[in-house]
This record gives structure tokens, C-alpha cells and sequence, in this order.
């Protein structure tokens, strides 16, 4: 499964990172930090439970769910990931992940004028895969990074164009990643 999110966005990702720099000036950021509890998807849409055809359920576990967070958190830019899953015993059946990250954030806001500024752009971020849990993660994940341009694509038109999260996020310039 992770694999279907990986290889449509190695792909895209190298298109958009090359004309985001160019069009799109750097400027001073932060490193706040965030938390998410994020609880699976429900997947039994009612067109699924009444289709007769066999479940596939993904992900089936915590630690599944816990990987594709991870991994759209990445994309979108966040970095120092703890997982923490105190908080999801009450999820119940559902996958739940619990983890604090940081995210970058324009310099003066946010709390995060403690850090030292780093240059930052807008880069789009586009995914495919999960569907599902894509346009979960617009409603529920993108929120908490700097974002502007946000698509919500419904999972309907996700399946036919595989792409499920669609933003504008802050990002690193080039220069600060290299430094780290």
C-alpha cells in the first residue's frame, strides 16, 4: 500500500519542487511544533458495505496507519516525528496514531519566534494512493502545516485521476536542507 502512495508522487514531486522555487520568492519561517491524533478513514462507505463484493480494509493496523501518516507528514514537509499512541485506545476498531512534529510556520507567528529562522518557499505537494485516507489527511493533517491552495478531491474523482491530496505547503529552500 505505501508503495502505491510512493511511486506517483517520486513523480510529481520533481516536476513541482523545480517551478515552485522559480516562481515563488523565499521568505523567513520557523519550526513550531504540532500535534496530531489522527484515526483511520471509515472505509465502509455504504456503496461498499452493500456491493457484495469481499472488504479490503488497509490499513487493518496501527502500525500500518501509523507508516502512511508518516509518510504524507514527510511530504508535506514536517520533520522531528515522535510517534506517541496514549491517546488511541479510545479509537476503538478504527487504526489510530498518535505523534508530535514540527512543521514550518512564517517567521513572527505560530509561538514559534524562539527558533531561528530558516528560508522557506511555498512548494505544491501533490499524492496519490489511499484515497480514502488521502482526502481524510487534506481535512485533518494538511491543516496543521502552513498551506495555501488546498483541494479537497473526492475519493470518487481520486480512483479515476490517482490523486487524493492536493496543496500549496512551506518548505525548506534548498540551502537549509543541505545545511541540516
Amino acid at each position: 500500500m505505501l508503495t502505491r502512495i510512493l511511486i506517483p508522487l517520486a513523480l510529481v514531486g520533481l516536476l513541482s519542487c523545480a517551478t515552485a522555487q522559480a516562481a515563488d520568492p523565499s521568505q523567513q519561517a520557523v519550526w513550531v511544533q504540532r500535534e496530531l491524533r489522527f484515526i483511520g478513514p471509515d472505509y465502509l462507505s455504504p456503496e461498499v458495505r452493500n456491493s457484495g463484493e469481499p472488504l479490503q480494509l488497509t490499513p487493518t493496523s496501527n502500525e500500518q496507519l501509523y507508516e502512511q501518516v508518516t509518510f504524507v507528514l514527510r511530504q508535506l514537509g514536517a520533520r522531528s516525528i515522535v510517534r506517541d499512541m496514549r491517546g488511541c485506545w479510545q479509537a476503538g476498531a478504527r487504526p489510530c496514531v498518535a505523534m508530535t512534529f514540527k512543521v514550518l510556520a512564517p517567521n513572527g507567528t505560530a509561538g514559534g519566534e524562539a527558533e531561528t529562522p530558516v528560508q522557506a518557499h511555498w512548494q505544491p505537494v501533490q499524492m496519490g494512493g489511499d484515497c480514502a485516507l488521502l482526502q481524510e489527511a487534506t481535512r485533518s493533517i494538511v491543516p496543521l502545516f502552513s498551506s495555501r491552495n488546498i483541494k479537497l478531491i473526492p475519493v470518487s474523482t481520486c480512483e479515476k485521476i490517482n490523486v487524493g491530496l492536493r496543496a500549496d505547503v512551506l518548505k525548506p529552500s534548498q540551502e537549509d536542507v543541505a545545511a541540516r
